[in-house]
């Protein structure tokens, strides 16, 4: 510390203190030393402050202020002096402690929040009660107002009643509330204390048969009579948000048709006001939670469900701040009048569509059509139905491996270089990378899908949560239901015959078949490396460009952009190095090979040798040309699919951790490679060796076993 600032600092301390208090500071040496004496001296940190600050705390009521706000600021205040003496509050029991200090008005709101299941906080607490006080500025302020029933949350410490005039007993100086007169007829149930209601603004976007779930509603409330069942009048009224007393002129049940998942929940409710001025119909909280249900909210959605059951049994979605009743759109039965004659001439014109029977007056003559519409056609829905349109699947996943497709593809014509019939490829519906698996049978789809989830799982460190897929029989086996269940992973089926249901999956593989024809095509490659182009087509897509993200899907998957300054047109000629190890001293050093791919796992190319007949990697190649002017290359169709190496997935390589691929470019084979090489000659004797006798007396007999069944079936015996 600097010495100067701190006897400036001392300074400034002992001019600001009292004269009778400077004995406390005179032995003081530094700032410090001074503000610790007079810490010690004046800071209470007692037991008896904080049972003193939190008595205040704990019998703090809305009552006691002039405003919400006082009430509010007063409460937090004071929390924070308990928190500067070392006693700090847990954030839910302070947000208990505002909700405790609320008079009976404030239920219903105490009530919507205990059924919507939050977690309570003290500031989401405090900004509910302020926004509960200021919505009437809020709602004039957004031109959509809903048509909200509130209490009133004016508070007055002491309120002069000499001017109130009860609307029961019509005497002054008390509420109807407080009236201690008999009633002159049975009152309605439900009209204890004083209703407020918010009158909706005329540019309000909500409808006439919308129906607003409002925790601030004492009742319900419907706007058009036509809506009540087993109506009866009263004569009884509510006071809306400007002091107006609006009449309420009767009572009765309104049947609503709530839409629960695509399915109708009919909702029978009882005691429902009919207000005229209101602008929507209203469904209050708390009448709803008292019939036994809850009432759960979330930041753009309600359900409500039983209590008992847990069965939901009404939704609401969210619009401008209100939350609204989704109700069931039920089809209109169309029902002709007398005089209509529309159906009769769509009939007489081989059921013709309604539009065009509509056209034919001002085009022919003879005909009078009438009416606007028909009942469903039963002779047109069994001569013309067809399937619905699919709806686009909406937004991706935004999280990796919360979806995941998967669809088989096969068999093909002829088996691949490795002996593959199939393929199966798995995408991510958040990235859309893709990652393909090369099968001999269906049922390796199972192994195929724990390697898939084992190695993205270890990759990205997260868990697949849904897999989605058609009703194969390799995706809905006892053994691949059973480890999807274990896995905690749920599977989505697509109904039979429709295939567009799994859309993504088949699309891809589509585009990967389409891909990998343009490869072989353009290569000029036998058919049997349509496995070999197809792991370059998926390896190309997952570095290509896709719908609705700025990043391709391995950059998506793995964080990292890709580089490819490796890619080279599939199968140009090249050179590959023969390592030492494999050649003898005069032997070339590179042998002539085709390029089909790029290595998984390491950075290199996949190269097939047509003297060997195999596929192998190489780190250092020499591509002669990409021009491809080869003519079709044929496949031996005895070649041994086990001698050649072949992967089975195609992932993306870590491009981190591996050496960069060593390519040359040349336009034409070196001359020096073109001609044929003279192999070395042995140094072994050439004398004539016999064969030693000892042996002669016995007879030798020797069976060479074929290697694989087409080895077999081709043997003369």
């Amino acid at each position: 510390v600097d010495p100067d600032l701190s006897d400036r600092a001392l300074a400034t301390i002992c001019l600001s203190i009292e004269p009778y208090n400077y004995s406390l500071v005179q032995r003081s040496k530094t700032a410090k030393e001074a503000w610790n004496s007079l810490k010690t001296a004046f800071q209470d940190c007692g037991r008896y402050r904080k049972i003193s600050l939190l008595r205040k705390l704990t019998r703090l009521e809305l009552e006691d202020c002039s405003s919400v706000e006082e009430y509010v600021d007063e409460i937090m205040s004071t929390s924070h002096k308990l928190e500067e003496i070392g006693f700090v509050l847990d954030d839910e029991w302070l947000s208990l402690i505002l909700l405790m200090g609320l008079p009976k008005q404030y239920e219903p709101m105490i009530m919507g929040l205990d059924a919507s299941g939050i977690k309570l906080t003290a500031d989401m607490v405090k900004s509910k009660i302020l926004q509960d006080v200021s919505i009437d500025t809020d709602c004039k302020s957004s031109g959509t107002v809903g048509a909200l029933a509130t209490r009133s949350k004016k508070v007055q410490r002491k309120k002069d009643k000499s001017n109130v005039k009860c609307f029961k007993c019509e005497k002054l100086g008390h509420y109807a509330s407080e009236c201690q007169a008999k009633p002159k007829s049975k009152p309605e149930k439900g009209f204890h204390g004083r209703q407020t209601a918010l009158l909706a603004s005329k540019n309000s976007k909500l409808e006439e048969e919308d129906w607003i779930l409002d925790s601030g509603a004492g009742r319900h409330m419907c706007t058009s009579e036509r809506a009540l069942i087993d109506k009866r009048d009263v004569t009884e009224s509510i006071f809306v948000a400007n002091a107006t007393e609006v009449p309420v002129p009767a009572v009765g049940r309104v049947k609503l048709d709530a839409d629960v998942e695509g399915m109708c929940s009919t909702l029978d409710i009882a005691d429902v006001l009919f207000v005229p001025d209101l602008a929507v119909n209203l469904l209050s909280v708390s009448r709803i939670c008292n019939k036994g249900y809850r009432v759960s909210f979330s930041k753009d959605s309600c359900e409500v469900s039983s209590e008992s059951t847990g069965e939901i049994i009404a939704t609401g979605t969210e619009e401008d701040g209100l939350y609204k009743l989704k109700q069931y759109d039920r089809p209109k039965a169309c029902v002709a009048k007398s005089g209509d004659n529309l159906e009769l001439w769509h009939r007489r014109y081989g059921h013709l569509n309604l539009d065009s029977v509509k056209r034919l007056p001002s085009m022919v003559t003879g005909i009078d059509v009438r009416g606007n519409d028909i009942p469903v056609c039963a002779r047109c829905a069994e001569g013309k139905h067809h399937k619905l349109p699919f709806k686009s699947m909406g937004n991706r996943s935004s999280e990796l491996l919360d979806l995941v497709h998967s669809d088989l593809c096969g068999p093909m014509e002829k088996p691949s270089i490795g002996g593959s019939k199939y393929f199966v490829t798995f995408i991510d519906d958040a990235s859309r990378m893709t990652h393909v698996y090369f099968l001999k049978s269906k049922g390796e789809a199972f192994d195929a899908f724990v390697e898939f989830k084992a190695y993205v799982e270890k990759q990205t460190g997260r868990s697949i949560k849904r897999f989605r897929t058609d009703n194969g029989t390799e995706y809905v086996g006892n053994k691949f239901q059973q480890f999807l269940k274990t896995s905690g992973i749920r599977h989505e089926t697509s109904v039979a015959y429709n295939p567009q249901q799994n859309g993504l999956a088949e699309r891809m593989n589509r585009t990967i078949e389409e891909r990998a024809r343009c490869l072989l095509f353009d290569s000029g490659l036998d058919k049997r490396f349509w496995a070999e182009a197809t792991s370059t087509a998926v390896y190309l897509i997952n570095r290509s460009p896709t719908k609705g993200k700025q990043v391709t899907p391995i950059e998506e998957f793995t964080g990292r952009k890709p580089d490819v300054a490796n890619l080279r047109v599939f199968g140009s000629s090249a050179m590959a190095y023969v390592p030492k190890v494999n050649r003898k001293k005069w032997d070339p050093k590179s042998r002539s090979c085709v390029l089909v791919g790029y290595a998984d796992c390491s950075k290199g190319y996949r190269v097939y040798d047509p003297a060997t007949k195999q596929v192998f990697v190489s780190r250092d190649v020499v591509i002669l040309s990409e021009d491809l002017k080869r003519e079709h290359v044929e496949m031996n169709e005895d070649v041994d699919p086990t001698t050649v190496p072949f992967p089975v997935a195609a992932f993306e390589d870590n491009e981190e951790d591996c050496d960069p691929v060593v390519v040359q470019q040349s336009t034409a084979l070196p001359p020096q490679l073109t001609r044929n090489v003279s192999q070395p000659t042995t140094r072994r004797s050439e004398r004539e060796r016999k064969v030693p006798g000892k042996y002669s007396d016995f007879k030798v007999t020797y069976s060479i076993l074929p290697q694989n069944l087409a080895l077999s079936q081709n043997r003369p015996d």
